[in-house]
């Protein structure tokens, strides 16, 4: 694709700004040569006022002291640190200006000359990151939106093609590529309720569209982590729980709308607490992770039938016990007899390594 006479104009204004910048560079103490020897390029030096201590690509100011090449920054570590972060910030000022028209045309060849399989790769390098987005209680509903955005794309989603917020999303809100690059977020992200989850949490992860996406996010979404808290297994908060049901039936019924992804095959992590205070002896806590066990088969079983990746996490006296399809006979006996054994082998362990008391 060639270039646009106004893509052309714009790369002479970059130019003439980079011009600029260096031409600033050379007036303020000739930090040129030690911007470069330092590989000042990319990162905003940060200054730490505390340990006086200024780093940039992991390299330590304070090494500096025993380098005879920097003497003259020896007694001016704040005035460098202060004279390079501005330039930093007027490089990228400049770098801004050709990147946001460059993008648009840089799409184009991705879309035009790649196929399908070859972009969800290159979107996947570009959300390299982990993504992980939690869904809170109620009351703190606001903290999960920060991570979906409500009205424009959260800036880490778009900040991998710029490291700047918000340089390429006026270039790309209504480029093709933007709804690839959506799918491709969906489908690396890991979703997690989180403890006081409810009806109104799997509604919005199910269907709450954002990006213009134009699909539920049920057809994209690949990774689940699920907790059971205290809500969602006792009556209240004396952790009095309800012989009769179990896990409470809404928080079942909820588990069961999870059923719904249309994705394929899903990574789904159930974990349950149901950790009960000190006086209560560890054997109420078995016999309730049996009974608990008891009313999850019929969802694990629906779930194995799918073929999803998963696993369920429980904990007795503070210690994790993982359960797989394949850690023992897939029954409610099989895996409690494995989680005896195993836990006869953690009190063993605890045993020996304890200090004896004279």
């Amino acid at each position: 694709m060639e270039a646009t006479p106004h893509v052309s104009s714009s790369l002479s204004e970059f130019d003439h700004h980079l011009q600029h910048c260096y031409k600033l560079a050379s007036q303020r103490n000739g930090l040129v040569p030690h911007l470069r020897r330092l590989n000042i390029t990319q990162n905003v030096i940060e200054y730490s006022k505390h340990n006086r201590v200024s780093y940039c690509h992991g390299y330590d100011i304070r090494n500096m002291w025993n380098d005879p090449q920097p003497y003259m920054l020896r007694n001016n570590t704040v005035a460098f640190a202060r004279e390079a972060a501005f330039l930093q910030s007027e490089i990228t000022k400049s770098l801004e200006v050709c990147a946001k028209i460059e993008c648009r045309a840089l799409c184009d060849k991705i879309m035009d000359r790649l196929p399908r399989e070859v972009r969800d790769m290159i979107y996947r390098y570009f959300l390299r990151r982990r993504l992980y987005c939690e869904h809170y209680m109620q009351r703190n509903w606001k903290d999960c939106e920060k991570f979906y955005g409500t009205k424009k794309p959260v800036a880490h989603f778009t900040r991998h093609f710029t490291r700047q917020r918000y340089a390429w999303m006026e270039q790309l809100l209504d480029h093709p590529v933007w709804a690839e690059l959506a799918e491709a977020w969906y489908r690396l992200a890991t979703f997690k309720l989180d403890y006081n989850w409810g009806a109104a949490e799997v509604n919005h992860l199910l269907y709450g569209v954002k990006w213009g996406l134009g699909r539920d996010p049920k057809q994209f979404i690949k990774r689940l982590r699920v907790i059971l808290g205290k809500s969602h297994v006792f009556n209240d908060d004396r952790h009095q729980l309800k012989t009769e049901y179990g896990i409470q039936c809404k928080a079942l019924q909820q588990l069961e709308r999870l059923l719904l992804i249309e994705s394929g095959r899903v990574c789904f992590n159930i974990e349950l607490f149901i950790g009960l205070p000190h006086d209560e002896g560890p054997g109420k806590d078995l016999a309730m992770i049996r009974q608990q066990l008891t009313f999850l088969f019929p969802l694990l079983l629906r779930i194995k039938e799918r073929k999803w990746d998963f696993r369920v996490l429980c904990w007795v006296e503070s210690e994790e016990y993982r359960f797989t399809p394949d850690v023992a006979e897939f029954c409610v006996e099989g895996w409690m007899g494995y989680l005896l054994e195993q836990h006869s082998i953690w009190e063993k362990t605890r045993k020996r390594v304890m200090p004896r008391i004279i």
